[in-house]
């Protein structure tokens, strides 16, 4: 009995249509695995206008995106030399390489500006790296399953033992067609989910996906690529699909408003609501980058707890996070700046810490962020030699690596003195190996003035007893700033009406914590109820139409209160606004009320 034609347009659409993962049915027979077959039926792409784009991209999606020990991702750029090459558009091989190829470059850029094009490979990529992630390679496996089991009796039988066997992990003796579509199409939803996931957690804008110019990137995508599919005359329409996915991908984008939210709040220092949003967040997309961004919540509100504990050395030192206070301002992170000590919350809650960081490890261990910010926990809760241990794997891998260096001198120091060993000396030539411009160059000094005889002077410190804090410009103008679109504050009659406009929002109740998220391409509200039931915006924030230079805003705002490293910016916090900053440039700007 012949495979039917719907039973292949389940197997192709999936592949091909879905945008993600397709090998050409002109393939060779058998399932080729690694990227050295690609290059040599294909040749790899040396030259084409966007190669550096694509790869500043792929770096920052594999920096966010979740991973297996088994393999470090690659991306393999490959000529659109023949018709088998043309038929791949992106795809995920076992050896852990990201196939793209010139004619997607080409179609993800066309007649768009470079960021949305970067967006639209952004997306491609976070869905390959989501297949990476979970051992996924079913797309081949297909295609090699048709190749082989077409000219044979029961071959609809074959295919489906083939593909129960390769992708969906069973062995059932009797499974529908139906089941087995089911199976795989919902492989290839989750991938687009976390695709969108990780783009967006990079920084890219996930709207551009869902719709540009009345059109989705899959509706493009398929007016441009239909001519190449076989069988296209029987599968779904690009509008179709379009259609069904967009309203998947409206959960995932109203979803990540609170993955949004709940790192904003951990930057202001609402420990308690971040830890709430991203929480709940975690519960739809359990990542690396939720686990540690949790694991820092959960760190920061146990030193809150600990911060007038006696018997913690480690309080007096700074130690780096990757968000990370860059100032000496921050009362919430300084010793003695709250005179409580909570010993047994705040172990408590640095071992929830520990949990969250060891899990965010485990899904992916080549990112050294973790493993500092781990260091970080270890070395508050007195485990040194653990926290050595992770300082020690990322220096093997990046042997200059400043926040590395700094938390292993503290963890050195703190393990001498602990055991009686003369440990002082190595700390500080370790610290004193990191640059003076390295960013976090000041906490570095400091440290070294807690541990050296004779501290550097003229280090711009004002001693004031119980805090040690920088100076800051006295001379600010803020007259440049543009007005927030809505007052916040308590909401009234207008204000709602405004909101009401809005077409995005999000209503949530988290304990004591509740309220609404409003969104839209302009701008991202956060509304909080108060016990009386009343309603305030409390945070408002704005993408900037003309991007600051960081010496401007040095010039007119002076220093900041507080400066949050990201991953891929600074975020530069003042009495009741914020901004980020990007490569040297503000392109957002946060309004919310002091406490």
């Amino acid at each position: 009995m012949k495979l039917d034609m719907s039973f292949k347009r389940v197997i192709l659409v999936i592949a091909i249509l879905l945008e993600i993962g397709s090998i050409s049915l002109q393939a060779q027979t058998g399932f080729q695995q690694t990227q050295s077959f690609y290059l040599k039926k294909c040749r790899a792409l040396d030259h084409h206008p966007h190669i550096k784009r694509a790869q500043e991209v792929f770096e920052k999606i594999r920096a966010v995106s979740d991973r297996t020990g088994k393999r470090w991702p690659q991306l393999v750029m490959i000529q659109k030399k023949n018709a088998f090459c043309q038929g791949i558009a992106a795809q995920a091989l076992p050896d852990g390489s990201v196939l793209i190829t010139e004619e997607l470059l080409d179609l993800v850029y066309q007649d768009v500006t470079t960021s949305i094009g970067d967006a639209r490979l952004a997306f491609v990529i976070g869905h390959e790296l989501s297949h990476l992630a979970k051992d996924d390679f079913w797309h081949a496996q297909a295609f090699y399953a048709v190749k082989n089991f077409t000219h044979e009796k029961s071959e609809e039988n074959h295919v489906l033992q083939y593909l129960l066997q390769c992708c969906v992990k069973t062995a059932l003796s009797s499974t529908s067609q139906a089941f087995v579509s089911n199976v795989l199409q919902a492989r290839e939803l989750q991938a687009d989910a976390y695709g969108i996931l990780y783009m967006t957690m990079a920084g890219y804008n996930p709207h551009v996906i869902l719709e540009y110019n009345g059109l989705s990137f899959f509706e493009h995508y398929g007016q441009q690529m239909s001519g190449q599919l076989v069988y296209s005359q029987s599968h779904p329409t690009p509008q179709i699909r379009a259609k069904f996915l967009k309203t998947q991908f409206q959960h995932v984008v109203t979803e990540l408003s609170f993955f949004h939210w709940g790192t904003r709040l951990y930057q202001l220092g609402h420990y308690p609501q971040a830890i709430a949003m991203l929480t709940h967040f975690s519960q739809y997309f359990p990542s690396q980058e939720i686990f540690n961004n949790l694991g820092l919540s959960y760190y920061q509100q146990g030193r809150q707890q600990l911060s007038g504990c006696p018997n913690l050395p480690a309080l007096d030192f700074q130690l780096m996070t990757v968000i990370q206070e860059q100032t000496s301002a921050d009362e919430l992170i300084t010793r003695r700046s709250m005179p409580f000590c909570y010993q047994n919350q705040g172990n408590s809650l640095l071992q929830k810490a520990s949990d969250y960081l060891q899990q965010a490890v485990k899904m992916n261990p080549a990112q050294l962020r973790t493993h500092i910010n781990l260091s970080t926990v270890w070395i508050l809760m007195g485990r040194y030699t653990q926290a050595l241990g992770e300082l020690d794997y990322v220096l093997s891998q990046s042997p200059e690596h400043p926040e590395a260096l700094n938390n292993k001198a503290v963890a050195l120091y703190l393990y001498g003195k602990k055991e009686g060993l003369a440990t002082k000396n190595r700390a500080i030539a370790l610290l004193k190996s990191i640059p003076t411009t390295a960013p976090n160059g000041q906490q570095v000094q400091d440290n070294l003035t807690l541990l050296h005889p004779d501290p550097e002077p003229d280090l711009n410190i004002v001693e004031t007893g119980v805090n040690t804090q920088k100076k800051s410009s006295p001379n600010i103008d803020m007259s440049f700033l543009p007005d927030s679109p809505l007052p916040l504050g308590k909401m009234n009659t207008s204000t709602a009406k405004r909101l009401r406009e809005i077409p995005l929002k999000r209503e949530f109740e988290m304990n004591t914590f509740q309220g609404i998220l409003y969104s839209d391409p302009a701008q991202k509200i956060l509304v909080t109820i108060d016990d009386q039931g009343d309603y305030h915006i409390a945070f408002l924030e704005i993408s900037l139409p003309q991007p600051w230079s960081q010496d401007f805003l040095q010039t007119r705002l002076g220093n900041p209160l507080r400066k949050v490293r990201n991953m891929h910016s600074e975020t530069w916090i003042y009495a009741d606004f914020a901004l980020d900053i990007q490569q040297g440039q503000a392109t957002t700007l946060l309004y919310f009320l002091p406490d």
